[in-house]
């Protein structure tokens, strides 16, 4: 059974990091069907299914529950130590995909017990040293192993950004610390190695062609090197770029979380208490002649003080008193029913929310499609008249939205280009604004917005007033939108679209 779950464990990584297939109960239990007849084991499919979902949801996701197991802190003492290896989300279809965590992936790289920095450290200087002695065969294995850890610290990056979008109070400081800045400072001071390892390969492939037409033939031996050299430097390649990404996007995080942190810390300062001005200031103001100024004194500023009355709320007799007598059956069946209708609400709500959020996001994009730039003023003035522009503006949601893409996303861009390259999965809403999950609604309704590369938000000139009925008006500051298009199609966009 260990080897099995092992097994399993490895596949779900190398699935993950492939990029190129969807790791699914349907997908696990085929590789189970590969590797059962070496356990003397044939199983049909229905039962093959049903182990790879008691390996995968049982055991491995522990039933859905986190695990927590203590572990000896030297310096603080015994703590809780929370163990989750498989994560799982849903795609676009609805279909449930499953993955490693950071910890799975820690548990399977790391067969010592070295960081992240100097594992990474280790791997590129082995990588280097192999290429040095032309053993390519094996620095070909070597790359792909890189090119697997940067993908997998693309993961980690990922799963923390959707951690702290959902609840930053859940990102502890040394959380943060360990996976933005620890992997930060890891890629700037080991992205120049990679390029000394890419001029290298340059060098060598140099070498293979001087060679070449040195001798005017090549056997096998030099045809097999010619081969790997350009495998590696398509992995070196795409290593680079992958770090280039993260730094970016490490970046790009920062400048979130100290925004989200200004937000919470800028929220409780507004609903404290301010016991000087609203006691001592008004104790101050007093006149203690007047009689009625003193009793008034006493109970709105003293009397809440000593609330609440412990002789009323703590008295022991109370406990001995005679108890009415409670109903031995009670009608489950209104309880039920009013739990119902209130989850029923509140299901009805978070749909009405996310369809107003899908509505908004495509109106925009439909909008883009025939302006290259414009403003948040001349897309009120658009859709102001549309049948939906109450749904859209109930609760400011509209409004709420235009300033989310501005401030809550540090990109400040819509960039269809990069979603639909990444194919990135968007987790079902629960009636907050996520810009992946309207794009990707979008794309379904209309595969056409892939025309658009990107759309660029910045902060306009004055201010957008926008009438929502002739008795209400909402004034906010105007946005301003750059659309690029996809260069293949830009003339035979435009021209469709006048």
């Amino acid at each position: 059974m260990d080897n099995l779950l092992l097994s399993v464990l490895v596949f779900i990584m190398e699935t993950t990091l492939t990029e190129e297939q969807e790791c699914t109960i349907g997908a696990i239990a085929d590789f189970l069907g590969d590797i059962l007849p070496s356990y003397q084991k044939r199983f049909s499919a229905e039962q093959r299914d049903e182990l790879a979902r008691y390996l995968v949801k049982d055991i491995l996701q522990n039933k859905g529950e986190i695990r927590n197991l203590p572990v000896m802190d030297y310096e603080s003492g015994m703590k809780n130590f929370s163990v989750r290896l498989v994560a799982d989300k849903l795609d676009e279809h609805g279909q449930i995909l499953y993955e490693l965590t950071k910890l799975g992936f820690d548990f399977l790289f790391r067969t010592k017990e070295v960081d992240d920095e100097l594992g990474f450290e280790i791997e590129a200087i082995r990588l280097r040293m192999l290429i040095t002695k032309k053993n390519y065969k094996k620095a070909m294995s070597q790359s792909k192993y890189i090119l697997a850890m940067l993908i997998e610290k693309r993961n980690e990056i990922r799963q923390f950004e959707q951690q702290l979008r959902h609840d930053l109070f859940t990102v502890s400081g040394e959380q943060y610390d360990a996976t933005v800045k620890g992997v930060d400072s890891m890629l700037r001071e080991e992205y120049e190695i990679m390029l000394d390892i890419e001029k290298m390969l340059e060098q060598a492939q140099a070498h293979l062609d001087e060679e070449r037409r040195s001798y005017a033939t090549t056997d096998e031996k030099s045809r097999a090197a010619q081969r790997e050299i350009v495998a590696i430097t398509t992995n070196v390649q795409r290593a680079l770029e992958t770090q280039r990404a993260l730094i970016i996007r490490c970046d790009e995080l920062r400048k979130l979380y100290i925004s989200l942190l200004k937000d919470a810390l800028l929220y409780s300062s507004i609903k404290r208490f301010d016991f000087e001005d609203q006691l001592l200031g008004r104790m101050e103001r007093i006149s203690f002649s007047d009689a009625y100024a003193l009793n008034q004194f006493r109970k709105r500023l003293l009397a809440p003080l000593f609330l609440p009355d412990i002789r009323r709320s703590l008295n022991l007799r109370l406990l001995y008193e005679r108890q009415s007598k409670l109903r031995e059956s009670q009608s489950d069946d209104g309880v039920e029913e009013d739990a119902t209708d209130d989850g029923s609400e509140k299901l009805a709500r978070i749909r009405l929310r996310n369809e107003t959020h899908i509505r908004i996001i495509s109106l925009l994009l439909q909008f883009a499609k025939e302006h290259s730039a414009f403003t948040f003023r001349e897309f009120w003035n658009s859709i102001r008249l549309s049948k939906h522009i109450a749904q859209m503006t109930r609760e400011r949601i509209i409004f709420l939205v235009m300033l989310k893409l501005l401030k809550l996303y540090a990109i400040r861009e819509i960039d269809i280009e990069s979603w639909h390259e990444q194919e990135t999965v968007a987790m079902e809403s629960l009636g907050e604004f996520d810009l992946d999950y309207c794009i990707a609604h979008c794309y379904q309704n209309d595969s056409a917005i892939l025309k658009i590369k990107r759309i660029i938000v910045e902060r306009g000139e004055g201010s957008a007033e926008c009438e929502i009925n002739p008795d209400e008006k909402v004034a906010i500051d105007d946005l301003r939108f750059e659309v690029e298009y996809i260069e293949a199609d830009r003339e035979d966009f435009m021209q469709a679209f006048g």
